[in-house]
Protein backbone atom coordinates (compact mmCIF):
# COMPACT_ATOMS: atom_id res chain seq x y z
CA UNK A 1 0.00 0.00 0.00
CA UNK A 2 2.81 2.38 0.89
CA UNK A 3 4.57 1.66 -2.41
CA UNK A 4 1.37 2.37 -4.36
CA UNK A 5 0.86 5.67 -2.51
CA UNK A 6 4.42 6.76 -3.21
CA UNK A 7 3.98 5.93 -6.91
CA UNK A 8 0.77 7.98 -7.06
CA UNK A 9 2.42 10.99 -5.39
CA UNK A 10 5.41 10.80 -7.72
CA UNK A 11 3.16 10.62 -10.77
CA UNK A 12 1.14 13.62 -9.52
CA UNK A 13 4.29 15.67 -8.94
CA UNK A 14 5.56 14.96 -12.44
CA UNK A 15 2.17 15.86 -13.90
CA UNK A 16 2.03 19.14 -11.98
CA UNK A 17 5.44 20.23 -13.33
CA UNK A 18 4.38 19.28 -16.83
CA UNK A 19 1.46 21.70 -16.51
CA UNK A 20 3.78 24.73 -16.19
CA UNK A 21 3.46 26.79 -19.40
CA UNK A 22 6.63 26.79 -21.52
CA UNK A 23 7.00 30.61 -21.30
CA UNK A 24 6.92 30.53 -17.48
CA UNK A 25 9.28 27.56 -17.40
CA UNK A 26 11.70 29.43 -19.67
CA UNK A 27 11.50 32.56 -17.50
CA UNK A 28 12.26 30.53 -14.37
CA UNK A 29 15.25 28.93 -16.06
CA UNK A 30 16.48 32.31 -17.27
CA UNK A 31 16.11 33.78 -13.78
CA UNK A 32 18.10 30.89 -12.35
CA UNK A 33 20.87 31.42 -14.88
CA UNK A 34 20.96 35.14 -14.02
CA UNK A 35 20.64 34.57 -10.31
CA UNK A 36 24.05 36.05 -9.69
CA UNK A 37 22.85 39.53 -10.68
CA UNK A 38 20.44 39.53 -7.75
CA UNK A 39 23.34 39.41 -5.31
CA UNK A 40 23.88 42.94 -3.94
CA UNK A 41 27.30 44.55 -4.17
CA UNK A 42 28.50 46.01 -0.87
CA UNK A 43 31.29 48.53 -0.47
CA UNK A 44 33.34 50.08 2.32
CA UNK A 45 35.22 53.36 1.86
CA UNK A 46 37.67 55.35 3.95
CA UNK A 47 37.91 59.08 3.15
CA UNK A 48 40.61 61.26 4.76
CA UNK A 49 39.32 64.76 4.01
CA UNK A 50 40.75 68.27 4.33
CA UNK A 51 37.83 70.33 5.59
CA UNK A 52 37.39 74.11 5.20
CA UNK A 53 34.53 76.26 6.49
CA UNK A 54 34.34 79.97 5.69
CA UNK A 55 32.08 82.72 6.99
CA UNK A 56 32.76 86.48 6.92
CA UNK A 57 35.68 86.92 9.35
CA UNK A 58 35.83 83.20 10.15
CA UNK A 59 38.00 80.46 8.72
CA UNK A 60 38.18 76.83 9.84
CA UNK A 61 40.40 74.15 8.32
CA UNK A 62 41.90 70.80 9.17
CA UNK A 63 41.61 67.05 8.58
CA UNK A 64 38.52 65.02 9.32
CA UNK A 65 37.93 61.32 8.67
CA UNK A 66 34.97 59.55 7.13
CA UNK A 67 33.83 55.93 6.92
CA UNK A 68 31.17 55.07 4.33
CA UNK A 69 29.28 51.86 3.57
CA UNK A 70 27.35 51.36 0.35
CA UNK A 71 24.94 48.98 -1.36
CA UNK A 72 24.48 48.72 -5.14
CA UNK A 73 21.59 46.88 -6.84
CA UNK A 74 21.21 46.32 -10.58
CA UNK A 75 19.18 43.23 -11.62
CA UNK A 76 19.50 42.52 -15.35
CA UNK A 77 15.76 42.75 -15.96
CA UNK A 78 15.58 46.26 -14.39
CA UNK A 79 17.12 49.03 -16.53
CA UNK A 80 17.89 51.29 -13.56
CA UNK A 81 20.75 50.92 -11.10
CA UNK A 82 20.21 51.91 -7.46
CA UNK A 83 22.91 52.87 -4.99
CA UNK A 84 22.48 53.50 -1.26
CA UNK A 85 25.15 54.87 1.06
CA UNK A 86 25.58 55.79 4.70
CA UNK A 87 28.57 57.58 6.21
CA UNK A 88 29.81 58.82 9.56
CA UNK A 89 32.52 61.47 9.85
CA UNK A 90 34.31 63.66 12.36
CA UNK A 91 37.48 65.37 13.47
CA UNK A 92 39.01 68.48 15.01
CA UNK A 93 39.96 71.51 12.91
CA UNK A 94 41.52 74.93 13.62
CA UNK A 95 39.33 77.99 14.09
CA UNK A 96 40.40 81.59 13.41
CA UNK A 97 37.81 84.32 13.82
CA UNK A 98 36.26 86.74 16.25
CA UNK A 99 33.99 86.74 19.28
CA UNK A 100 30.62 88.49 19.16
CA UNK A 101 32.35 91.43 20.88
CA UNK A 102 34.93 91.69 18.10
CA UNK A 103 37.88 90.12 19.93
CA UNK A 104 40.24 88.05 17.78
CA UNK A 105 39.91 84.36 18.63
CA UNK A 106 41.87 81.20 17.80
CA UNK A 107 40.59 77.87 19.05
CA UNK A 108 39.47 74.44 17.83
CA UNK A 109 36.22 73.17 16.34
CA UNK A 110 35.05 69.59 16.71
CA UNK A 111 32.94 68.14 13.90
CA UNK A 112 30.92 64.94 13.96
CA UNK A 113 28.04 63.97 11.72
CA UNK A 114 26.41 61.43 9.45
CA UNK A 115 25.05 61.35 5.94
CA UNK A 116 22.67 59.07 4.02
CA UNK A 117 22.01 59.10 0.30
CA UNK A 118 20.11 57.48 -2.56
CA UNK A 119 21.29 57.47 -6.17
CA UNK A 120 19.31 56.13 -9.16
CA UNK A 121 20.63 56.06 -12.71
CA UNK A 122 20.64 54.38 -16.11
CA UNK A 123 23.91 52.58 -16.94
CA UNK A 124 25.09 52.86 -20.55
CA UNK A 125 27.72 50.20 -21.24
CA UNK A 126 29.92 50.60 -24.29
CA UNK A 127 28.56 54.08 -25.01
CA UNK A 128 29.62 56.21 -26.82
CA UNK A 129 32.63 53.90 -27.41
CA UNK A 130 33.12 50.22 -26.64
CA UNK A 131 35.77 51.04 -24.01
CA UNK A 132 33.59 53.65 -22.27
CA UNK A 133 30.76 53.17 -19.76
CA UNK A 134 28.49 56.04 -18.72
CA UNK A 135 26.26 56.25 -15.66
CA UNK A 136 23.98 59.33 -15.64
CA UNK A 137 22.09 59.57 -12.36
CA UNK A 138 19.94 61.63 -10.01
CA UNK A 139 20.40 61.66 -6.25
CA UNK A 140 19.12 62.91 -2.92
CA UNK A 141 21.17 63.17 0.29
CA UNK A 142 20.46 64.05 3.92
CA UNK A 143 23.42 65.47 5.86
CA UNK A 144 23.59 66.47 9.53
CA UNK A 145 26.54 67.47 11.70
CA UNK A 146 27.51 69.08 15.01
CA UNK A 147 29.94 72.00 14.95
CA UNK A 148 31.29 72.55 18.47
CA UNK A 149 33.65 75.42 19.34
CA UNK A 150 35.94 74.89 22.34
CA UNK A 151 35.72 77.28 25.29
CA UNK A 152 38.69 79.66 25.71
CA UNK A 153 39.67 82.35 28.22
CA UNK A 154 38.06 84.98 26.00
CA UNK A 155 34.97 83.14 24.71
CA UNK A 156 32.39 80.57 25.77
CA UNK A 157 32.19 77.52 23.54
CA UNK A 158 28.94 76.49 21.91
CA UNK A 159 27.50 73.87 19.56
CA UNK A 160 25.63 74.26 16.29
CA UNK A 161 23.52 71.41 14.92
CA UNK A 162 23.22 71.59 11.15
CA UNK A 163 20.69 69.65 9.08
CA UNK A 164 20.26 69.90 5.32
CA UNK A 165 19.12 68.10 2.17
CA UNK A 166 20.87 67.98 -1.18
CA UNK A 167 19.44 66.91 -4.52
CA UNK A 168 21.06 66.94 -7.92
CA UNK A 169 22.26 65.14 -11.02
CA UNK A 170 25.57 63.77 -12.18
CA UNK A 171 27.35 61.45 -14.58
CA UNK A 172 30.11 58.93 -14.00
CA UNK A 173 32.37 58.10 -16.95
CA UNK A 174 34.49 54.94 -16.85
CA UNK A 175 37.30 54.24 -19.33
CA UNK A 176 38.25 50.57 -19.61
CA UNK A 177 41.95 49.67 -19.77
CA UNK A 178 43.83 46.37 -20.27
CA UNK A 179 44.41 43.89 -17.42
CA UNK A 180 41.21 44.76 -15.55
CA UNK A 181 42.14 48.40 -14.87
CA UNK A 182 39.86 51.37 -15.49
CA UNK A 183 39.89 55.13 -14.99
CA UNK A 184 36.77 57.03 -13.97
CA UNK A 185 35.55 60.59 -13.51
CA UNK A 186 32.38 61.45 -11.57
CA UNK A 187 30.93 64.98 -11.84
CA UNK A 188 27.76 66.15 -10.06
CA UNK A 189 25.92 69.38 -9.26
CA UNK A 190 23.64 69.72 -6.26
CA UNK A 191 21.10 72.09 -4.76
CA UNK A 192 20.76 72.43 -0.99
CA UNK A 193 17.33 72.86 0.58
CA UNK A 194 15.63 72.59 3.96
CA UNK A 195 18.79 73.69 5.81
CA UNK A 196 18.57 74.54 9.53
CA UNK A 197 21.17 75.54 12.11
CA UNK A 198 20.28 75.22 15.80
CA UNK A 199 22.62 77.11 18.18
CA UNK A 200 22.45 75.90 21.78
CA UNK A 201 24.15 78.94 23.37
CA UNK A 202 21.61 81.37 21.89
CA UNK A 203 18.65 78.97 22.12
CA UNK A 204 17.68 79.80 18.55
CA UNK A 205 17.30 78.09 15.17
CA UNK A 206 18.04 79.84 11.88
CA UNK A 207 17.34 78.65 8.34
CA UNK A 208 20.12 79.29 5.80
CA UNK A 209 18.85 79.81 2.27
CA UNK A 210 19.30 77.38 -0.63
CA UNK A 211 22.26 77.49 -2.98
CA UNK A 212 24.15 75.43 -5.56
CA UNK A 213 27.20 73.22 -5.10
CA UNK A 214 29.24 70.68 -7.02
CA UNK A 215 31.52 67.66 -6.62
CA UNK A 216 34.27 66.17 -8.80
CA UNK A 217 35.91 62.79 -8.21
CA UNK A 218 38.48 60.96 -10.34
CA UNK A 219 40.28 57.70 -9.74
CA UNK A 220 41.58 54.34 -10.86
CA UNK A 221 39.98 50.93 -10.30
CA UNK A 222 41.35 47.40 -10.43
CA UNK A 223 38.74 44.66 -10.02
CA UNK A 224 37.02 45.45 -6.67
CA UNK A 225 39.51 48.01 -5.32
CA UNK A 226 39.57 51.70 -6.27
CA UNK A 227 41.51 54.80 -5.21
CA UNK A 228 40.33 58.31 -6.05
CA UNK A 229 40.68 62.00 -5.24
CA UNK A 230 37.74 64.39 -4.88
CA UNK A 231 36.78 68.02 -4.38
CA UNK A 232 33.39 69.30 -3.20
CA UNK A 233 32.01 72.77 -2.62
CA UNK A 234 28.71 73.62 -0.93
CA UNK A 235 27.35 77.08 -0.15
CA UNK A 236 24.60 78.25 2.18
CA UNK A 237 23.16 81.72 1.63
CA UNK A 238 22.43 83.99 4.64
CA UNK A 239 19.42 83.12 6.78
CA UNK A 240 16.74 85.49 7.96
CA UNK A 241 17.17 87.09 11.40
CA UNK A 242 15.66 85.27 14.40
CA UNK A 243 15.16 86.72 17.88
CA UNK A 244 17.23 85.21 20.71
CA UNK A 245 16.12 85.85 24.28
CA UNK A 246 19.62 84.90 25.48
CA UNK A 247 21.26 87.59 23.38
CA UNK A 248 18.34 89.99 23.73
CA UNK A 249 18.40 90.68 20.02
CA UNK A 250 18.32 89.15 16.55
CA UNK A 251 20.88 86.69 15.19
CA UNK A 252 21.34 85.13 11.76
CA UNK A 253 23.60 82.74 9.87
CA UNK A 254 25.84 84.63 7.41
CA UNK A 255 26.86 83.34 3.99
CA UNK A 256 28.77 80.11 4.61
CA UNK A 257 30.93 77.95 2.33
CA UNK A 258 32.03 74.37 2.95
CA UNK A 259 34.94 72.93 0.92
CA UNK A 260 36.07 69.30 1.05
CA UNK A 261 39.16 67.86 -0.63
CA UNK A 262 40.47 64.40 -0.03
CA UNK A 263 40.94 60.79 -1.07
CA UNK A 264 38.78 57.70 -1.17
CA UNK A 265 39.92 54.12 -0.76
CA UNK A 266 37.08 51.71 -1.63
CA UNK A 267 36.74 47.94 -1.47
CA UNK A 268 33.70 46.15 -2.93
CA UNK A 269 32.39 42.76 -1.83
Amino acid sequence: MKHKLAAVLTTAAIASFSLIPPAVDSAIAETSEKGHVLKPVFSVSYLPTYYKWNEPGVEEEGWIHELEVGLSLHPEWVPLKTELNFAIYGGEVDYDGYTWGGTSLSTNVNYNGWRAGLKVGYPLEGFPLEEVNLFPYAFITYDTWHRSLDTTTSAIGYTEEWRTWFTGVGVKSEFLLPDGFSLYVDVAVNYSFGATNEVDLFDVEVDPEEDWGYRIEAGVKKDRVSISAFYERDEFDPSGAEYSGVVGGYVYQPDSVRKLAGFRIMIKF
